[in-house]
């Protein structure tokens, strides 16, 4: 409909500045506790010297450690708080049958309510399960909590895309995040696992891996099997070329795409038989030679970057993808065969100052960790937090943030913008100057609120033109008067040129486009609220409803804000 919002942007910028901020007070009382921590094991504990490792936990741990920290690091992401749930649980659950989609279902629900506080959470943990695998003294508490993770994420994401359409091992099946359970689950045994047990288990799931991705990929009636435009490889190679990357790499990942674009069906026979004679090659080799586990992870590595588009790109990666994770499974499995049956060897954390930096990476991973278990308690039994929710439910939500500053013309001729007056408390909307519905109805919201207060009340009006084609002075002032608003003191209509308009939607979190009826806009319904310091203090996402009923509602909620504001 036209006027109507298309949501909020996942880059929302207040959400952005919370998720920030939380994270940062999240981060602040994790040192603190890894300074105690470590002060703690200093005085209770004498420097030990290691025993040998075997080789085979050495790699899996420091391979699965190291992709826990990356994937941590991925979730600091802006668009993480708003986009993971709407885009990345969403289109995983696509396709899957309706019996599967309750986890799924779940996670969506719980990430919408409680985004900031989720979003920071996850990056504690999973920094902090890295940062334990790194350590040895904490690794097998690190896996253990690697192994719990791995399945949460694994239910909460669509089983890794199992019964997504297109779902191919080429492109992430059967999950990352399984490959990391079968990681941590090896990494958890004792060491006197590690000996032909472990490197038959290993065997056995590198192996079983290929195989199955490669009969995987030959299942029929998919469009790995089409030809020209319609085949998926080419589809996924554009799609993933789209997203922001270096020219580099999304010309090679281009390129790529066109060889199945001109071999078609062929394509995909000759991958799925490459998989399944590496499966069974390495089932069939006792002991894999350097160069055959060069080859496999060159191949792995080949495809990561040419298929996989190495998955760190576009705003909303989680993690590298399902390669890396393989390639690490595929080098613990050589390192095992490679050597005697009980692979050991000295840990390089045997002398001092490494048994000392090993303490300390111990603590901080073991204190992020626990901060991230404690704001998932305090998350949880706590309010709804930010904008998606209320774009969702029609609630409103109180937030503490600066408010982005701007400066524009309103339909006086008269500068004005954020800060306001000081001690004035500003609402602040877009509206579209030639929407006849939706955006005239938010006006008189906003005119009935400042009505309802006494005349001389230091509240005033804001509202920013919100359509990139039909803004003129004409458009503003044909709008006002359309609705009356024209006669309304405080009532602010501000305008300005196409980039000055945009830079205050992106500075807002606010989304506007073309495509409705009669040349309206379709952009996000918001009110803000500022208070006389600047400070954001309120935001309500509004479509409301025709007639007295839609206007009332919420004036109601804002007028209760706005007093709570001007008595403070």
């Amino acid at each position: 409909m036209p006027g109507m919002g298309d949501g909020i942007n996942i880059h929302n910028p207040f959400v952005a500045d919370a998720f920030y901020r939380t994270l940062q007070h999240h981060l602040a009382a994790a040192l603190l506790v890894s300074v105690i921590l470590g002060g703690w094991w200093a005085w209770r504990e004498p420097l030990v010297a290691y025993s040998t490792e075997p080789i085979v936990r050495r790699v899996l741990r420091y391979g699965l450690g190291a992709l826990w920290v990356v994937n941590g690091a991925l979730q600091v992401q802006s668009a993480m708080p708003l986009g993971l749930a709407t885009s990345v649980f969403t289109e995983a659950r696509e396709g899957a049958p309706t019996w599967a989609q309750g986890p799924v279902n779940l996670a969506i629900t719980l990430w919408n309510e409680h985004p900031v506080g989720l979003a920071s959470l996850v990056v504690l943990v999973q920094v902090g399960i890295g940062l334990m695998l790194l350590a040895r003294r904490t690794s097998r508490t690190g896996a253990q909590l690697s192994v719990i993770w791995s399945l949460a994420v694994w239910f909460a994401s669509g089983y890794g895309g199992l019964f997504a359409p297109g779902s191919s091992f080429f492109f992430g099946w059967p999950g990352a995040v399984l490959l990391y359970l079968i990681a941590s689950v090896i990494i958890v045994r004792r060491e006197e696992f590690f000996d032909a047990r472990a490197v038959w288990t290993l065997r056995g799931v590198v192996a079983g891996l290929f195989i199955a991705g490669g009969l995987w990929q030959l299942r029929p009636g998919t469009s790995f099997w089409s030809s020209g435009t319609a085949n998926e490889w080419w589809r996924m190679s554009r799609e993933m070329s789209s997203m922001p990357q270096p020219k580099l790499l999304r010309d090679f990942v281009r390129h790529a795409g066109d060889i199945a674009l001109h071999l078609g069906p062929w394509w995909n026979l000759l991958m799925s038989i490459a998989l399944i004679a590496i499966g069974s090659l390495v089932w069939r080799t006792p002991q894999l030679s350097v160069r055959a586990t060069a080859a496999v992870v060159g191949f792995l590595g080949l495809l990561w970057v040419a298929v996989q588009d190495t998955g760190l790109f576009g705003g909303l990666s989680t993690d590298p993808n399902s390669l890396p994770p393989l390639a690490v499974l595929v080098i613990a499995l050589s390192r095992g065969t490679s050597r005697a049956i009980r692979a050991t060897s000295p840990s390089p954390f045997a002398l001092g100052v490494g048994r000392n930096a090993s303490r300390g990476v111990a603590a901080i991973g073991l204190a992020m960790a626990a901060v991230g278990g404690f704001a998932l308690v305090s998350t949880a039994r706590g309010s709804v937090e930010t904008t998606f929710h209320i774009a969702a439910n029609g609630d409103g939500t109180e937030v503490v943030t600066p408010a982005p500053p701007f400066l524009l013309h309103d339909q006086r001729g008269q500068m004005v913008g954020i800060p306001h007056h000081p001690g004035h408390v500003v609402a602040v909307t877009f509206l579209d100057p030639v929407c006849y519905e939706e955006c005239s109805l938010i006006g008189h919201q906003l005119v009935e609120l400042r009505q309802s207060l006494p005349a001389d009340t230091p509240f005033d009006i804001i509202a920013v033109a919100a359509n990139t084609d039909d803004h003129s002075s004409r458009d503003v002032a044909n709008f006002l008067r359309r609705n009356g608003f024209d006669r309304i003191p405080r009532f602010h209509f501000v305008n300005g040129t196409d980039a000055e308009l945009e830079r205050v939607y992106a500075n807002y979190g606010v989304t506007v486009h073309g495509g409705g009826e009669d040349g309206m806009s379709i952009h996000t319904n918001v009110v803000y609220l500022v208070d006389g310091r600047g400070q954001l203090r309120y935001i309500m996402t509004d479509t409301p409803a025709p007639g007295r009923a839609g206007v009332s509602s919420a004036v109601a909620l804002l007028r209760d804000q706005v007093e709570r504001l001007l008595h403070n």
